[in-house]
């Protein structure tokens, strides 16, 4: 196997941003999903005085904030060392009106451009997570679902995407590396990738109001066409270097 290309929205803002149609792929997120369980005492709402509270969701909600803020404080996730973490998913028990609840148990998706930044990221959180449950007289518990490592694209099919990029005219691409997971992280594991990205409207995906232009589809083909062609003639040029004299 040469190699493996893939083509693929955006699924993010920069592209548009910078009014640019296409674009290429440095390195996919790799991504660590968790279930977090922030765990107190169900007791009645009218009955216990705050100071004998262990309300699991208020404590989640201080969980949940406190993610937000590492994530954010933890660079620049424009570029390659910051992290982003969502947290998509909460179930409270015993989910009663009148009950606090004794039980939270919520989702936690981790990535970053690197899988070493990811997880001194993951080690820092679930410490300060920890701190602010016990504050609150609260159990934290974390269990990972996932794991996925991040599949850097390899430079010699990056260069041909870029070239394949710069014959439709457009000089100078933007690189991104890819927050979302895409086919190519399973070929990683066998064969060498590249990827070129096609800019979407507001960088929405995953939703009805996901977009793209047709005379950036059109410029997408070509874009990958060339890029195919490239890689057949670098492929060719390296095993011809390669082979004995």
């Amino acid at each position: 196997m040469v190699g493996y290309l893939e083509a693929h929205i955006e699924q993010g803002p920069y592209l548009e941003a910078r009014d640019e149609p296409l674009g290429y792929v440095t390195t996919i997120a790799g991504a660590r999903r968790f279930r977090l369980s922030v765990v107190g005492e169900a007791r009645h709402a009218g009955g216990t005085p705050y100071a004998r509270r262990r309300d699991a969701l208020v404590g989640a909600a201080e969980v949940i904030t406190e993610i937000e803020r590492m994530a954010r404080a933890s660079g620049d996730a424009d570029e390659h060392d910051g992290c982003i973490a969502t947290v998509g998913r909460i179930e409270v028990q015993p989910g009663a009106v009148n009950v606090i609840p004794g039980r939270a148990d919520l989702s936690l998706d981790l990535r970053a451009a690197t899988d070493e930044a990811r997880d001194a990221m993951w080690v820092r959180m679930e410490r300060r997570l920890q701190e602010l449950c016990a504050a609150r007289g609260l159990r934290f518990e974390a269990q990972e679902r996932h794991c996925a490592p991040a599949a850097p694209c390899a430079p010699w099919l990056t260069d041909a995407v870029v070239a394949g990029i710069g014959s439709t005219g457009q000089p100078s691409p933007l690189g991104l590396w890819s927050r979302a997971g895409h086919d190519a992280m399973a070929m990683a594991r066998i064969t060498d990738i590249g990827m070129l990205f096609l800019r979407c409207h507001d960088g929405i995906s995953h939703h009805p109001d996901e977009a793209v232009l047709p005379e950036d589809v059109e410029a997408g083909l070509d874009a990958f066409e060339a890029a195919v062609r490239a890689t057949a003639t670098s492929y060719a040029a390296r095993a011809l270097r390669s082979s004995p004299a």
